[in-house]
């Protein structure tokens, strides 16, 4: 059974296609407002250029954005545009820890001996990682971290 999820998807689906859309606008209401009034608006040409030059740039340079994670029997794989980035066997990994990004949004980290992969960790992913992790130890750090307790309760009343 394997599972893949896409890392930070919050971040992919607001704030990337958010930056794309208003620097594109300025672009037309820029180009609109040059051929109706004057020269003049120019400038909001060239800075809705320069913004969505940069948004593509980050947006495909940045190895955290665009990068999917794949959970296996074996360990956790991340993935970017179809090429293998990092591989983690579940026995490798040594602690599992929490890292705040913002007051919804709490990373979970896993920490081996020679890297760390965050996680936007979601009920599936949690779901996923319960079924298909082998090791006892990181399902039990995972358990007793209070962020995420809300993932394992018990349903009924």
């Amino acid at each position: 059974m394997r599972n893949e999820f896409w890392k930070h998807q919050t971040e992919a689906l607001l704030l990337w296609p958010l930056a794309i859309v208003i620097s594109t606008s300025m672009i037309v209401v820029g180009i609109i407002l040059m051929c109706l009034i004057d020269l003049g608006a120019g400038g909001l040409v060239f800075c809705g250029t320069i913004l969505l030059i940069l948004a593509l740039s980050i947006l495909f340079s940045n190895k955290k954005i665009l990068t999917k994670i794949e959970f296996s029997e074996s360990g956790i794989l991340l993935k970017r545009f179809n090429k293998n980035i990092l591989y983690a066997n579940w026995n490798e990994i040594n602690e599992v820890t929490t890292t705040p990004f913002s007051r919804p949004i709490t990373y979970l980290s896993f920490v081996s001996n020679k890297d760390k992969i965050d996680v936007e960790l979601t009920k599936k992913m949690y779901d996923t990682i319960m079924t298909l992790c082998p090791n006892i130890y990181v399902k039990t750090q995972i358990n007793n971290i209070e962020r995420f307790k809300c993932f394992h309760k018990d349903d009924r009343k």
